[in-house]
């Protein structure tokens, strides 16, 4: 089985990614294979602007 997991935190080194860390070692040890995204990373913005929301309606 392939695990994705999504973590966001402004800080990679923190008790948040220390559980992931244990969880993906946990996945792999179990013959399985796992991916990160890490949203906070990727500058992922959650927001739906009002820009967004023209866009989704078939503006530009």
């Amino acid at each position: 089985m392939h695990v994705l997991t999504v973590f966001s935190h402004p800080q990679r080194k923190s008790f948040p990614g220390a559980v992931l860390d244990a969880f993906v070692e946990g996945v792999v040890q179990s013959g399985h294979t796992a991916e990160v995204a890490d949203l906070h990373a990727e500058g992922f913005d959650p927001r739906f602007t009002a820009e967004d929301h023209a866009h989704f309606w078939g503006g530009p």
